[in-house]
């Protein structure tokens, strides 16, 4: 899908098919760049020396748009919890957020894992759909539903007001995820990075923007 983008701008492109293909490609740097999976990207990112950016699912000035408490904690505490509560990794993918309900299939999730292992614990929320908008150079370049009922849609105002006060702590490129609550409540579910992100429809050309804007900046 990126491929189509970066074509629509005259970028030449080449496939790769494993992780340890990217040990052969000696230029990395502003004019040659990764575009896959997270792992792939962090993995060229550090053939090339850089330092990941922080992991920012939750960013400080949306916390009051949440609509719920995020407490940073470890699996230890969740496994000795009977709540149901929403659980993901503060290490990026280490796992997918799942909710937590303190049965055999809840642990086998993170059977894998150490008690050490810190995650972010949030209460459930009803939710009746979810979207994805998209943020280059503080202007949203669209807002897709990637979950949930169609005619249930973000509060406008909302999401426009949130790219302003992020306007001076974020990334050239990034994603925010919406919540749309049973009550009809628009709440923050995350902010995704801009070098690696489900498209959800998002126009290729746009796509490639993003990832472009935001592989730049680590240069």
């Amino acid at each position: 899908y990126s491929r189509r983008g970066f074509w629509s701008h005259g970028v030449e492109t080449q496939s790769f098919h494993w992780i340890s293909d990217i040990d052969s490609i000696d230029d990395l740097g502003p004019t040659v760049g990764i575009s896959g999976y997270i792992g792939d990207v962090h993995y060229a990112l550090g053939k090339a020396g850089k330092i990941l950016p922080d992991n920012v699912d939750y960013p400080k000035p949306l916390l009051h748009l949440m609509g719920r408490d995020v407490i940073k904690t470890t699996l230890l505490s969740v496994r000795s919890s009977t709540d149901s509560v929403f659980v993901k990794p503060v290490e990026h993918k280490l796992f997918t957020g799942f909710v937590w309900q303190n049965d055999s299939s809840s642990r086998m999730k993170i059977v894998t894992l150490s008690d050490e292992t810190e995650v972010f614990v949030t209460p459930c929320l009803e939710i009746v759909s979810e979207y994805r908008s998209f943020i280059l150079d503080n202007q949203i370049l669209d807002v897709r539903r990637y979950a949930g009922s169609w005619s249930d849609a973000p509060n406008r105002n909302l999401v426009t007001d949130a790219v302003k006060l992020m306007r001076n702590d974020s990334p050239r490129a990034y994603c925010l995820d919406w919540f749309i609550t049973r009550h009809g409540q628009t709440v923050l579910g995350e902010m995704n990075e801009g070098y690696a992100f489900g498209h959800y429809g998002l126009q290729p050309e746009m796509y490639a923007k993003m990832l472009s804007a935001r592989w730049h900046e680590f240069w």
